[in-house]
């Protein structure tokens, strides 16, 4: 299959949105916008041969075959040394034949008073377990409790949670069949797709006196930057009218029924906002009339 393409040649005064909106919005074929034809046509080039190179070579000849005719000689272990133990003596040959003549001295039993009572010995056995539980228990209150005044508290606000990364779901027009990627109930990305349905143009030039419009901000932001020469982060604003953006809603909700009660509560949390505006003016006329 043979690749085709298209040069279209925009010189520095020229308005490019509308081509690229065109490109955008009307084909699905891949563009590329650069200012060096001559380095793209290169890299092209490059990716072409390194293409057709591994189509060249078949993936059996990068293998490394090994023979399984050859047979591996088993290793020899080396001999083991020996270790001769010599027997052990008996224990009378290890005494010294000079102590053969002494004889052990057999010790007589203790007399009857010499011997202490049973009574004696529980008294003893039981003043010592007293002092050596009260000393023990005296020191294991006070190892906790120096150790419950030594413990440092915790802060529980220097711990910090690890954020949870959101994860998005894939979502269907109702319109078009198109499936988008958003989190959950995420009303941005589903405008974002619903204002293809419409006429609207949604964000304007931040250069005064340009005066274009596009309905998404990448496009104008990629005009700003190529028309204008601005640089670094554009801020791009919205300029829908109130109606328009009702207009934008209803588009929304006819794209993706599921957003009918997101849509509800922003439609009320706006109309709270444009009350308590109208009571701020209010108010402030009443205070010059007093004046």
């Amino acid at each position: 299959m043979t690749t085709s393409y298209i040069v279209i040649e925009i010189s520095e005064n020229e308005n490019a949105s509308d081509i690229l909106n065109l490109l955008m919005t009307r084909t699905k074929s891949r563009f590329t916008i650069t200012r060096d034809i001559g380095e793209y046509a290169a890299e092209r080039e490059q990716l072409k041969r390194s293409k057709i190179c591994e189509e060249k070579v078949p993936a059996e000849d990068t293998a490394t075959k090994i023979p399984t005719s050859e047979c591996l000689e088993p290793i020899e272990q080396p001999p083991k040394k020996m270790i001769r133990i010599s027997p052990t003596p008996p224990v009378k040959d290890l005494v010294p034949s000079s102590f053969s003549h002494i004889i052990p001295k057999i010790e007589e039993p203790a007399s009857d008073s010499q011997t202490p009572s049973l009574d004696s010995m529980l008294e003893s056995n039981v003043n010592q377990w007293n002092n050596s539980f009260i000393g023990s228990s005296f020191l294991d209150q006070l190892q906790s409790s120096s150790s419950m005044t030594s413990t440092p508290a915790v802060n529980t606000s220097t711990i910090t949670k690890t954020p949870i990364k959101r994860q998005n779901g894939a979502f269907q027009c109702h319109m078009c069949g198109a499936m988008i990627k958003a989190y959950h109930l995420d009303y941005y990305k589903r405008s974002n797709h619903a204002i293809i349905h419409t006429s609207l143009q949604r964000y304007i030039c931040p250069v005064k006196n340009c005066g274009t419009k596009n309905r998404h901000r990448s496009n104008m932001v990629v005009h700003a930057r190529t028309v204008h020469g601005l640089q670094g982060k554009v801020d791009v604003k919205n300029c829908l009218l109130p109606h328009e953006d009702e207009e934008l809603k209803m588009t929304v909700l006819t794209c993706f029924p599921e957003m009918e009660q997101t849509i509800q509560n922003m439609q009320k949390r706006e109309q709270k906002q444009n009350d308590q505006e109208d009571a701020g003016v209010e108010s402030d006329e009443d205070l010059g009339d007093s004046s």
